[in-house]
This record gives structure tokens, C-alpha cells and sequence, in this order.
């Protein structure tokens, strides 16, 4: 599918033919352009990183100090340490230290968490990294430009770690350049740190004000690119009082999700803001059973078990903070097929596997029965602990091998939970390897 986005002077423009022969130098917006966040508007992040000082150090709610508080101060620190010409994270706390919200130590704390929690949620907007690699095969060198208070490094690093900047491709943020895109001068000093001519140049981002105006305020062609936007959908859960404290997570899950590949089918973006709450719904609950159940540790299943995975992380550092997760890389080829072929009693579950199979079965021998066992012993799958494992939908045949590898072992069974149950000849073999099975959305 050919897919448009809006060029300058409004036009639209088609994302192969955007770069060709127009510029020698390519600059790109970071957030909400190539990278976007686990939440939905980026200020909401700061009640995360105050939730979690507050779970770090208990003592600040006897003070009477609440999540909402500390992130609308430490909102009103960043206006008035940018009015100063403070632009990094050491001026904005600062701010926070003249005001006397929380003592030194906690402050400190606050700080360090800060950096880290943000950097957990980024992930990778792919039609703004498609237009990247559209840029760079027309023979444009990219630069990255951010309007952001974190360290340079520390997304320097992120832009590598997640296969968006080069080695090579510099990546310039207020932070350290001490300038806005706002009036233009931080696109001004990127040009003469690079040598460009502004004119031999555009800039692509999702902000009106700061990457168009901005840009075009120095005479830097600009593309308006604002894919990763929130939608109607998004500004009502993150506006929505009723969803608070999840509202952002909410809308943040269904921006991630609609921004995950190029070529999305027609209503995607309405469809995505409807699938949203069903997750965090069906995390939660999913999360509140196990831990009723004494569960100790949550397993996400590979590959739909990577978006639940995220929503659960959120909800369980709020609502859950002893709960385990880990995500779990396992496949029906790489653990149902090898470990079943070698049990004449899981043979239903071979023959099954084979029939719904998109790829064709590998054999199954002892070497690959052997290496599915060692990375589950690995992850503490196969130990003592009560444990439990979650996936979208499915008949269970990966949570019956489990479990049978379990019983072999004289452990207690892993508890199931997946948001539909599917059905089939095999569903007696599974219910019996996987007596505790937990449907959110049941047939009746």
C-alpha cells in the first residue's frame, strides 16, 4: 500500500519520492516521529516516575504527598528552569529543590529514576523510520533533533539500541545545545555545527509549532509528520478521569500498537483505539487472579504475549509490585513439535500442531527436545515456584507441553490465562495438563 504523508505547503506527498533530489541533509524529530513512548501524552510520564518514587520511598506518603502532586510540580519546575535557559534534567531539579517539595535524598532519587523509566518505554514508530531509510537510500545524510531535556547520550543510545540512527548520524538535543526549536535557533546551531546550508535541508516532525514553524523560521523546508499523534481516540482515555491512573497507559498501548508496522488495513486507527482498554482490562484481571492463586510468576508468551507483556509491567508496578513477569520466546515449532514427538501421550498435540501450522513441522528429535527443555529450566519455568502463563488466545497446546514437562518433574501445574479459549479434538488432553484455565471472554 503507497502511503502519504502531509509535505510542505500542505501537499501531500508520497513517502518514496519525498526525499529525492531535494536535500543534502535530512533532520528528524525523535519523539512522537521515530520513537514513540509506552504513554500517551509524554507529560504523563512524570506520574509514572512519581509513582514509583513514592513506592521506593513510602515515607513521602505520610507527608501527604501524591503521585498527581509530584508530577504537576515537577511540570511547573521544567516551565520555569526553560524560562531561566535551563534546558537539561539538572536545572529542572534544581527547580524542584528551590520549591522544597521533597528533601535532598529523595530528590536525588527522583532524579535518577527519571532517565531510566522513560528510556523502558520507548519503542520504534515504523512508517517514521521507514521515511529514515527512505531519506538515507536517496543518498540524504540524517541528523536526529530533539526538543528534549534528557541526556543526548542517553538517546543517542536509545536511537541505536532500537535500528533507527547509524553510528555515523549525529543526533543533536536542547538539552546539551542549550537552544529551542521554538524560535528556530536550535535548527540554526545544528546547521552550523553541520555545515549545512538551511535551504539544502529539511526537517521532519509531528509538532506544528516547534518543527514547522520553527524549521521554516530559518528557511529549512519542513514535513509535517504526524502518524504518531494521538487520535480522538487516545486524547479521550488520557482526558478520561474514569481510567485514571491507566488512562495515559491506555492510550499510549493503542498508539504503539496502530504504529507498529507500515502497511495497516483501512479502520486500523479506529480499531486500535477499541482494542486498547480490552487489554488493560483483561492484564489486570489476569494479574488480580494470580495473585489470588498465590502466584509467584507471570510468563508472557511469544509473540501476542509482547504487547500484554508491556500493560502488564505498568499495571503490576502500581497495583502488583511483588508479581514477576518475564516474557517467555517460545514458539508451537520450537516447543510443542520436539518435546510431543517424543511422548506417545502428547501425539494428539503433534498432529494438531501440524494441521495449523503456517510452516511446515521440524523434526522432532532428542537434540531439539533437549534445547527447549534447557532455555524453560533456564528461565525457571520448569522449578518449584507456582507460576503462571499468559497469551492472547489459542487452543493451549504450548501451556499443555509445559505443564506435562512440570508433572514430569512432581510440579505443581502453571495456571493458564488467555483472553479467548479456542477449541478443538485435542481440548480434553489440554484441560487435563492444564486443569486451571482462565478464559476472559468465555462462550457463554
Amino acid at each position: 500500500m503507497t502511503r502519504w504523508i502531509l509535505g510542505w505547503r500542505g501537499k501531500p506527498v508520497r513517502l518514496t519520492d519525498l526525499w529525492v533530489g531535494r536535500a543534502d541533509w535530512v533532520f528528524f524529530d525523535v519523539f512522537d516521529t521515530v520513537l514513540a513512548r509506552s504513554v500517551a501524552p509524554h507529560s504523563a510520564i512524570h506520574r509514572i516516575v512519581a509513582s514509583g518514587l513514592l513506592g521506593l520511598q513510602p515515607g513521602l506518603r505520610h507527608e501527604g504527598l501524591r503521585d498527581t502532586e509530584l508530577a504537576h510540580q515537577r511540570i511547573l519546575a521544567e516551565s520555569r528552569a526553560r524560562a531561566w535557559g535551563r534546558w537539561s534534567l539538572d536545572g529542572i531539579y534544581q527547580e524542584l529543590a528551590f520549591a522544597g517539595i521533597v528533601q535532598t535524598p529523595s530528590l536525588d532519587l527522583w532524579q535518577q529514576l527519571a532517565p531510566q523509566l522513560e528510556r523502558d518505554g520507548w519503542r520504534r514508530i515504523e512508517l517514521g523510520v521507514a521515511a529514515v531509510d527512505a531519506a538515507r537510500a536517496a543518498g540524504s545524510r540524517i541528523a536526529f533533533v530533539s526538543e528534549m531535556y534528557l541526556p543526548a547520550a542517553l538517546i543517542r543510545d536509545g536511537l541505536r539500541t532500537l535500528g533507527i540512527a547509524t553510528e555515523a548520524e549525529p543526533v543533536f538535543v536542547s538539552e546539551a545545545m542549550g537552544r529551542s526549536k521554538r524560535d528556530g535557533r536550535l535548527f540554526e546551531a545544528v546547521c552550523s555545527a553541520l555545515g549545512a546550508t538551511a535551504r539544502r535541508v529539511i526537517h521532519v516532525g509531528n509538532h506544528k509549532l516547534m518543527d514547522v514553524k520553527g524549521a521554516s523560521l530559518v528557511g529549512i523546508r519542513a514535513v509535517h509528520f504526524d502518524e504518531a499523534n494521538m487520535t480522538r481516540y487516545e486524547r479521550n482515555y488520557a482526558s478520561n478521569e474514569a481510567y485514571s491512573p491507566l488512562g495515559s497507559l491506555v492510550a499510549g498501548t493503542s498508539l504503539l500498537e496502530r504504529n507498529r508496522s507500515v502497511n495497516q488495513p483501512e479502520g486500523w486507527e479506529a480499531l486500535t483505539g477499541l482494542i486498547a482498554p480490552m487489554i488493560w482490562g483483561y492484564v489486570s484481571s489476569a494479574l488480580a487472579e494470580a495473585e489470588r492463586k498465590g502466584i509467584e510468576r507471570l510468563y508472557f508468551l511469544a509473540r501476542e504475549g509482547e504487547l500484554l507483556f508491556g500493560a502488564a509491567r505498568e499495571v503490576a508496578r502500581r497495583r502488583f509490585p511483588s508479581m514477576r513477569l518475564r516474557y517467555l520466546f517460545v514458539s508451537r515449532s520450537a516447543l510443542v513439535d520436539p518435546v510431543a514427538r517424543q511422548r506417545s501421550d502428547l501425539s494428539l498435540l503433534v498432529e494438531t500442531h501440524r494441521s495449523t501450522s503456517m510452516r511446515p513441522t521440524l523434526p522432532g528429535d532428542q537434540q531439539a527436545e533437549a534445547k527447549a527443555v534447557r532455555y524453560l529450566e533456564q528461565e525457571g519455568v520448569i522449578d518449584r515456584q507456582r507460576i503462571g502463563l499468559v497469551d492472547s488466545a489459542g487452543l493451549g497446546s504450548q501451556m499443555a507441553i509445559i505443564n506435562a514437562l512440570r508433572t514430569e518433574r512432581n510440579l505443581n501445574p502453571a495456571a493458564a490465562f488467555v483472553i479467548r479459549r479456542n477449541h478443538g479434538p485435542e481440548s480434553a488432553l489440554i484441560s487435563e495438563l492444564v486443569p486451571s484455565f482462565d478464559a476472559w471472554l468465555r462462550d457463554d
